[in-house]
């Protein structure tokens, strides 16, 4: 299996991709209480 961690440039929302040979999936990260992970793009290099 893979795991990716993705950001979306334009909310900042991370995302988790799995994938295998069967199939993929991808949901957003969730911190404790249920809420989006949001990255903060000021820090992410080659954005901006």
């Amino acid at each position: 299996m893979i795991y990716e961690l993705v950001v979306d440039r334009q909310t900042g929302v991370t995302y988790l991709i799995i994938r295998n040979t069967f199939g993929s999936g991808i949901t957003p990260l969730l911190s404790a209480d249920g809420k989006p992970v949001i990255t903060d793009l000021k820090n992410m290099p080659g954005i901006g």
